[in-house]
């Protein structure tokens, strides 16, 4: 198995004879992209009122998704095993205060017996 960029040779046989020839590798970051606000205001006004991302995965199947929402002081606020709808800006039934949180998402894809997973981490502000 090659996991390195670089040119190889390669040689086919059969019973007619013998090719050689080389094969130019080439290698891709096949992580997930993903697309997080830095901030969201919930005040209901309709606008922005739900914390979530978006992940694209252009190489691979998407299998599983699981993310946190963290306060300041690393208390957990929030979490889900799915990116929609998202987080309203509330714990235990209150209003979170304004201010910087951050999140861990952890995406897991695969086809077919392989799975990976990728996390990513970030900050945001939470605008009251």
């Amino acid at each position: 198995m090659l996991t390195s960029a670089g040119t190889y040779p390669v040689i086919a046989q059969n019973d007619c004879g013998q090719v050689s020839g080389k094969v130019r590798l080439a290698v891709s970051d096949c992580r997930c992209t993903v697309y997080w606000p830095d901030a969201f205001t919930p005040n209901g006004d309709g606008v922005n009122d739900l914390f979530t991302g978006y992940v694209d995965c252009q190489y691979r199947q998407i299998k599983a998704v699981a993310w946190q929402v963290y306060t300041r002081w690393g208390e957990l606020v929030y979490q889900s095993t799915a990116l929609g709808p998202g987080w309203d800006g509330r714990y235990r039934g209150v209003a979170a205060p304004a201010g910087v949180c951050t999140y861990k998402l952890l995406v897991t894809t695969g086809q077919e017996g392989q799975s990976r997973i990728d996390t990513f981490a970030g900050s945001m502000q939470l605008v009251r």
